[in-house]
């Protein structure tokens, strides 16, 4: 428990980082080989106390020989960390489920995280906003609007995208998609800065 709260403040610490620069240039950080399966089971580990306050029913699977991706292993595992804490908050009852699962795209050359939820679902004019700053849903629990964003951005600083899909009443599913490290020239160049508006996001 006190390690989780160890790691948990450190991503706070990030967070708090990177609004506090996110108007000047901020260079990209180290980027490394990274085991996708290893970052959700890290992040799945650090949200299970705040998943059985909300669903007995979560799920995950995991890819098999899923190729590494190059990235901040810490910065992926903090957009899973928000998509799943999202998915839960989502839930109108306990009975309804987060579902979490990785695998590789051939076709794209990524690798893919997505997690689905069973709950209240996305209205279709809020579904272009999610990548806004400061657009949220959930002021009244709290929300900033800034995970989002701050997620958005880490998919680009990473040459990769998040998308979503919804149908209200049905629940949502988001996938955050990786080029995977040994993907054609091109396609893992990366920008210089985790945070930048979100607008042209796909």
């Amino acid at each position: 428990m006190f390690a989780n709260a160890l790691a948990s403040s450190r991503r706070i610490e990030l967070i708090v980082t990177e609004l506090r620069d996110f108007a000047r240039y901020s260079p990209s950080e180290k980027m490394t080989a990274v085991d996708v399966n290893a970052v959700v089971k890290s992040a799945v580990i650090l949200v299970t106390n705040m998943v059985q306050k909300h669903t007995d029913r979560f799920t995950v699977d995991y890819g098999t020989a899923l190729p590494a991706v190059i990235g901040n292993s810490q910065c992926i595992e903090q957009v899973v960390l928000n998509l799943i804490h999202n998915a839960c908050q989502s839930l109108p009852n306990r009975a309804k489920g987060v579902y979490v699962r990785t695998s590789f795209s051939a076709q794209s050359q990524t690798v893919q995280i997505e997690v689905r939820d069973e709950g209240v679902g996305i209205p279709e004019e809020n579904l272009r906003r999610l990548g806004d700053p400061f657009f949220t849903s959930k002021r009244a629990i709290g929300g900033m609007g800034l995970g989002l964003w701050i997620s958005f951005n880490i998919a680009h600083e990473h040459g990769g995208t998040l998308t979503f899909s919804s149908k209200l009443g049905e629940g949502a599913s988001v996938v955050l998609a990786i080029p995977s490290a040994d993907a054609p020239d091109g396609r893992n160049n990366h920008g210089g800065g985790f945070l930048r508006p979100a607008a042209d996001l796909k």
